[in-house]
């Protein structure tokens, strides 16, 4: 899959035969190898299938919520190194 992101803390989860795509916030697009694209809001899961199947889509797991939102605030007391 292709993803192009905007304004977000986001996971790609990349299984044996399947991907999944997390969003926090903002918004995500991903395009599956078939050339469909899908736009992922924040908030929500995506789950693209390497067999066809048709993609899954969810609100993002509690558990999934709480680390993006830790890896977001990990990020901003970073300090930025040039």
């Amino acid at each position: 899959a292709t993803i192009e992101v905007v304004g977000t803390t986001f996971a790609v989860i990349a299984g044996a035969d399947s991907s999944c795509l997390c969003v926090l916030e903002g918004n995500a697009r991903i395009a599956s190898l078939s050339g469909t694209t899908r736009s992922v809001p924040g908030g929500r899961r995506l789950t693209l299938y390497k067999d066809g199947r048709e993609a899954f889509e969810e609100e993002i797991l509690p558990m999934e919520r709480m680390k993006l939102e830790m890896l977001r605030e990990a990020a901003a007391v970073r300090p930025v190194i040039r």
